[in-house]
C-alpha cells in the first residue's frame, strides 16, 4: 500500500471476529486497525531500550486520515528528540482527571470546614461565594487561576474596600487550602494583591441621640400591632408582597424586636450573640448570659441591672415551647436579623432628635447619624459610654468579648478624655488643697509690740 487513505479505510470489511492492519508506507508505522467495531489509527515505533511500542492515536472517523498522520508525525518527532509520546499522554490524561475547578475546590473546603465555622462566618463565606467569588473564579481550573484574575475581582469592588478585602482574604484562604490538598502547586494567586486602606466604622451616640433612639423603640413597639400599611410609588411586576413600594407609615415593631434592640444598647453584645442565645444560656443568678459559642468562642455577655430587667420581662412572656430569648416565627429558629425594623427605629429616632433641636433645645449630635445607624454601632455607642465613664479600656475588651487588645484601642480617643478630665480634677484638688493650707497656717507675730515694746508679752507672762 503507498499511502492510507479514507476510500481504502472504507473499503476493507473484515470477517467477523478478524482484524485487518493497513499501513502507510509514506510514513513507515503509521496504520490502520480495522475491524467489525471500527478502525483505529495507531503508531508503531521503538522505545529507549529498543522494545517495539504501540501508541493509538484515535478512532476514525472522529479522527481523519490527515489529522491522524499529523499526530503520528508529531509522535515520531517526540520519539526522535528522546521522548515517550505514551507516557506523555498518559500524564496529561491523568492531570486532566484529577483538574479541579474553584468551584469543585469551594464546596470541598466548605464542606470540610463548615462544620467547625460560627453561624456567623458560614453566612458569611457562603454568601461572599454566592455573590463575588462564585462568579468570577468559579468555572476556573484551580491551576489556572492567576494573579490577574483575582485582582480583577478584588479592584471591581474598590469602592466597598472593607467589602474587597474581605473577599481577598477568603479567596486567599481558598488557595492556601488548595496548596495544602495538592491541587495547587505553586504560588497562591491572591498572595501578591494588595488590601485596600479600612477606615474602621465607630459611631459613638451622645446621651441625647440614646435618649431619642429609646424613645423612638418605645413608640415602635407600641405600633406592633398595626399590619395594614399605606404604602406609596409603584408596585415592582410580578413581585409578591408588594416589596418596591415604601412605606406611607411604619407599621411598628413586635415586642420581642424592641427588647432585641434594647439589649444590644445595654450589653454591648453582638447581633448573632443575642439572636443565638438560648433561655439555657442565661446565668440568673451571676446576671450573665453564658455563651458556649461566638464568633471568637465561648463567650459571658455580662448582664447590668437595665439589661438584666429587659431579659425577666421577656422571661415572662416567653413561649415555654420555645428555647430562643428572641424566638420568630414558631418554635423551630430564632428571629432573622430585623432590618426592616431597625430601619423604622432609626428613622423615627431621626426625626424626634431633629423635632428637638428644632425647637431650640441644645442637644449633642445630630440626627443624621442616628438616620444612618447601623445595628452594630449600638455596640460601639455601649463601649463608648463605659469608657466615658471611667471603665479602664482592658475592662471594657473583657466585656465586648475582644479577642485582642488592639480591638479594644478605637474606643482610646474616649479614654484620653476622660484622662484629660481625671487630670484637670487632680489640678483643682491640688489647688484647692494648697489653698486650705494657706488658711490655716499661724501668722507670724510681728517684730515689735504695738506699743512698741518688743518685751511686752513676755514681761507680762513673766510677772
Amino acid at each position: 500500500m503507498a499511502k492510507l487513505t479514507k476510500s481504502i479505510i472504507e473499503a476493507t470489511r473484515p470477517a467477523a471476529g478478524k482484524r485487518v492492519e493497513l499501513w502507510d508506507d509514506s510514513l513507515p508505522g503509521f496504520g490502520a486497525r480495522v475491524s467489525a467495531r471500527g478502525c483505529s489509527f495507531v503508531l508503531m515505533h521503538r522505545g529507549a531500550a529498543g522494545e517495539v511500542r504501540r501508541l493509538t492515536l484515535g478512532k476514525y472517523p472522529g479522527l481523519t486520515v490527515d489529522a491522524a498522520r499529523k499526530l503520528a508525525m508529531a509522535a515520531k518527532l517526540a520519539v526522535a528528540e528522546g521522548r515517550d509520546p505514551g507516557r506523555e499522554r498518559k500524564a496529561r490524561r491523568e492531570a486532566e482527571a484529577s483538574r479541579e475547578t474553584v468551584a469543585e475546590l469551594w464546596e470541598r473546603v466548605y464542606a470540610d470546614a463548615g462544620p467547625r465555622w460560627s453561624d456567623s462566618m458560614k453566612l458569611e463565606s457562603a454568601r461572599r461565594w454566592r455573590l463575588f467569588i462564585g462568579p468570577a473564579l468559579g468555572a476556573l481550573d484551580v491551576a489556572a487561576v492567576k494573579r490577574s484574575h483575582v485582582h480583577k475581582l478584588h479592584q471591581s469592588l474598590m469602592e466597598r474596600p472593607v467589602q474587597a478585602n474581605r473577599v481577598l482574604a477568603q479567596v486567599r484562604a481558598l488557595f492556601n487550602v488548595a496548596r495544602d490538598w495538592g491541587a495547587l502547586e505553586g504560588e497562591n494567586p491572591a498572595a501578591g494583591v494588595r488590601m485596600y486602606p479600612e477606615t474602621p466604622r465607630t459611631v459613638f451616640l451622645s446621651g441625647d441621640q440614646l435618649r431619642a433612639l429609646l424613645e423612638a423603640i418605645r413608640e415602635e413597639e407600641a405600633l406592633g400591632g398595626v399590619r395594614a400599611v399605606e404604602r406609596t410609588g409603584e408596585a415592582v411586576p410580578g413581585v409578591r408582597g408588594g416589596k418596591g413600594l415604601r412605606e406611607a407609615a411604619s407599621r411598628g415593631i413586635p415586642r420581642e424586636t424592641a427588647s432585641l434592640f434594647r439589649l444590644l444598647a445595654f450589653t454591648g453584645a453582638r447581633l448573632s450573640e443575642i439572636l443565638k442565645a438560648q433561655w439555657g444560656f442565661v446565668d440568673w443568678a451571676g446576671s450573665a448570659l453564658r455563651l458556649p459559642r461566638s464568633k471568637t468562642g465561648a463567650k459571658v455577655v455580662w448582664l447590668n441591672a437595665t439589661a438584666a430587667a429587659e431579659l425577666r420581662r421577656l422571661y415572662e412572656s416567653r413561649n415555654p415551647a420555645s428555647p430562643w430569648i428572641i424566638p420568630g416565627r414558631g418554635t423551630a429558629a430564632p428571629l432573622a436579623p430585623p432590618q426592616k425594623a431597625w430601619r423604622r427605629v432609626r428613622t423615627r429616632a431621626a426625626e424626634l432628635f431633629a423635632a428637638r433641636q428644632a425647637t431650640g433645645e441644645a442637644l449633642d449630635g445630630d440626627a443624621e447619624t442616628l438616620r444612618e445607624l447601623h445595628l452594630h454601632d449600638l455596640r460601639h455607642a455601649a463601649a463608648s459610654f463605659a469608657v466615658a465613664a471611667g471603665v479602664p479600656l482592658f475592662a471594657v475588651g473583657k466585656v465586648l468579648g475582644h479577642s485582642t487588645p488592639a480591638t479594644t484601642q478605637r474606643y482610646a480617643h474616649a479614654a484620653d478624655a476622660v484622662a484629660r478630665d481625671a487630670a484637670e480634677a487632680m489640678g483643682a484638688a491640688m489647688l484647692a488643697a494648697m489653698e486650705a493650707r494657706a488658711r490655716v497656717l499661724p501668722v507670724a507675730p510681728p517684730a515689735e509690740a504695738p506699743n512698741g515694746n518688743a518685751d511686752n508679752g513676755k514681761a507680762a507672762g513673766g510677772a
